[in-house]
């Protein structure tokens, strides 16, 4: 089942996808090495440290824009459940239709069932 995500305000609207659902690549999450200075205070040597941070994927909506074929799983997503509360997006959950019962079949008469039937009108006729 796909969802739709609708912005239905006059502004545009920045979904940041920081949710566990969401942390593939599909959706735009991937990993960054960011800088910082590092002091030691024992030795009073400075530098610069590296590490590996998580961004997480953006949708941009605009005035009136929408984006189809989303997971359920957008419905946990802290900006889709603060905007829809403003009421500035409209989630549709687009559900499949149900399927058509197959017919049940005739039952097919078994060997057994029409030998056992043919033994017994051969002995009622002799």
């Amino acid at each position: 089942m796909a969802t739709t995500i609708e912005n239905v305000s006059r502004r545009r609207q920045i979904i940041s996808l920081d949710h566990p659902a969401f942390w593939h690549k599909r959706f735009g999450y991937r990993r960054v090495v960011v800088r910082a200075s590092d002091h030691n205070p024992r030795t009073g040597s400075r530098g610069m440290r590296e590490t590996r941070k998580g961004c997480a994927g953006v949708i941009t909506l605009l005035r009136g824009e929408s984006v189809t074929g989303l997971p359920d799983a957008i419905a946990a997503v802290p900006d889709v459940r603060r905007l829809r509360a403003a009421g500035a997006v409209k989630l549709t959950v687009e559900t499949a239709p149900p399927k058509a019962k197959p017919k049940p079949k005739a039952k097919a008469k078994s060997d057994a069932d029409s030998h056992h039937k043919q033994a017994a009108s051969k002995a009622g006729g002799e």
